[in-house]
């Protein structure tokens, strides 16, 4: 659900010339020691669940190969490939209008 990440520059060599920036000297520091250090950063995204997203494929393939004469075989393929944007059961998804510079809801907040 989370990640871990260990590139915090915790293991870096401080630039003294820096000042009141605090800044690391460039190409110093390994995220290997920032994991033995236990230095790491996590973050999360969580998803409500009241989304009920629907998808769907739809593909075909047809493929045929005719031989001409002893010497020339000719082979032709189709494809086709649809796959329909996602929706949502309840249609709870949002939108963003550009014109009026507003957030387009599919249904009223009140119905929720």
């Amino acid at each position: 659900m989370g990640d871990v990440f260990f590139n915090s520059l915790a293991t870096a060599q401080y630039d003294p010339t820096s000042g009141n920036a605090y800044t690391n000297v460039p190409f110093t520091g390994h995220d290997s020691a920032n994991l033995f250090l236990g230095m790491g950063t996590y973050s999360a995204r969580f998803f409500p669940d009241f989304f009920h997203l629907r998808t769907g494929e739809k593909s075909l393939y047809l493929q045929d190969n005719f031989k001409a004469s002893s010497r020339l075989i000719l082979n032709s393929e189709c494809r086709y490939e649809y796959t329909r944007p996602a929706t949502d059961k309840d249609n709870a998804l949002l939108g963003f209008d550009p014109k009026t510079h507003a957030i387009v809801l599919g249904t009223s907040i009140a119905t929720w």
